[in-house]
């Protein structure tokens, strides 16, 4: 009689399905002989609860906005107020900033405002509206920081400048050396009998004059500067070479000064800054056809030199229009602009940076002048860099009117943008202007 071995393999079975299900408790490991890695038999027919996605929301491709500050007060938006986003880790980005606001009218120490762009604000557009309105809402005079170079359409609204035996170097043409790149992406290089003259325009009453002038210069070689201000004599004073930078100051209502470089071989000069003890100093830091991302060509050990002499509480940063590509792909200047913000940051430790979004922008479409249609996509890729920088963003494109703006300036009976629906005029400047001051003094009615 056979024997029936039918109870021993059901009994084998039960045993390896108990050893499989035991070992597909056990977490990973690895020896130096074999490793092992989770499984689960009972994968395939576990029930599966399944989740519907949430729906989109229509049309705003854009980030949610940061979680909001715990010490700021939460007030209603006014009609047309675009806010700032601030992307700090406790939401409260801009503290410093109000706070020095606030000791304006018992101190003696100015808030100074750094304003990068490219052509979009060259002109002073933009920027001569805002030194303007927060001058007469804090205080202050004087047009800042101005390069020996103003590039302008027609006359600078800020001051004439003149000069002899001076050659010019940028970090986006003429380069030069690199380690000679100024703040504003320039430098300046004069030889022995170079003269240099700025005299303050009066298109604007707290402009046209200053509290104090100062030159900012680095002597290459020995040199004697002979200096004179609103049209007479001061002094002369000798510089040995130095690779620091160094600063003349003239105190006094300044509206022009002038400067001879004598006995030398070779000084590089930056501009000269017409400033007020207290109150709020902009600087105008724009340079045509850039990207922004040749901010990383300036050293370091400059942007500390320039923030030991004038140490920024704002820093705001508007690029975007020679950056812009038709192909889509916004990932490699993404990265660059993470590197540039992480890069001015570092030397510029004290100060607080707001990013701005890039302008509207518009193509042609069977005949019509639209919105481009990349423009989204790539504002999207700006609020992730302030995001991933944990800075401030505040959105342009959306404070000028969003879509088909551009467009309508241009358009208008009295156009306010030019028809490469792109650029904008002084009008449309002061249209940002006033959103922005008005998106910076919302912003510190919280921190009141």
């Amino acid at each position: 009689m056979e024997k029936d071995f039918s109870k021993n393999a059901l009994l084998l079975c039960s045993l390896i399905i108990i050893f499989l299900i035991s070992i597909s408790t056990f977490s990973e490991f690895q020896t130096p002989f074999f490793s092992y890695k989770k499984s689960d038999i009972l994968r395939d027919i576990r029930i599966k609860k399944v989740v519907s996605p949430a729906p989109k929301k229509a049309e705003n491709k854009l980030l949610t906005t940061h979680k909001p500050a715990k010490l700021k007060k939460t007030l209603p938006i006014p009609k047309g107020l675009v806010e700032f986003e601030d992307f700090s880790a406790d939401g409260q980005y801009l503290q410093p900033v109000f706070s020095k606001l606030k000791s304006l009218a018992n101190g003696n120490q100015p808030l100074r405002i750094a304003f990068f762009g490219d052509s979009f604000t060259e002109g002073e557009i933009i920027t001569a509206d805002v030194r303007e309105m927060l001058q007469e809402k804090f205080g202050g005079e004087g047009g800042g920081f101005i390069p020996l170079r103003i590039e302008s359409a027609g006359p600078s609204p800020l001051a004439e400048v003149k000069q002899t035996k001076v050659s010019s170097y940028s970090i986006v043409a003429n380069r030069g050396k690199y380690e000679f790149q100024g703040i504003s992406g320039r430098y300046f290089l004069a030889r022995n009998n170079a003269s240099l003259s700025m005299r303050c325009n009066n298109l604007r009453p707290k402009t046209n004059n200053s509290t104090f002038a100062r030159l900012l210069f680095r002597p290459l070689d020995e040199v004697d500067i002979r200096y004179s201000a609103n049209n007479q004599f001061i002094d002369s004073v000798h510089f040995d070479s130095s690779k620091s930078l160094k600063m003349i100051e003239i105190d006094g209502k300044v509206n022009n000064v002038s400067f001879n470089f004598q006995n030398t071989d070779s000084v590089i000069l930056y501009g000269v800054a017409f400033d007020c003890l207290k109150g709020v100093i902009l600087d105008n830091l724009s340079l045509r056809s850039n990207s922004g991302l040749t901010l990383t060509a300036l050293s370091s050990r400059q942007l500390a030199e320039f923030n030991r002499l004038r140490p920024y509480d704002l820093v705001i940063l508007q690029y975007g229009l020679n950056a812009f590509p038709s192909t889509g792909n916004f990932s490699g200047y993404k990265k660059g602009m993470i590197h540039v913000i992480n890069h001015l940051k570092a030397s510029m430790p004290n100060a607080r940076f707001i990013l701005f979004s890039m302008s509207d922008k518009g193509e042609n479409i069977d005949g019509e002048v639209v919105t481009h249609h990349l423009l989204a996509d790539f504002i999207q890729t700006q609020k992730e860099m302030a995001e991933e920088t944990g800075i401030c963003f505040w959105n342009m494109f959306e404070a000028m009117g969003g879509e088909g703006t551009i467009a309508r300036w241009a358009q208008a009976e009295k156009p306010l943008a030019a028809k490469d629906y792109t650029h904008i005029g002084p009008g449309a400047g002061r249209i940002i202007a006033k959103k922005f001051v008005s998106s910076f003094l919302f912003e510190q009615t919280k921190f009141q």
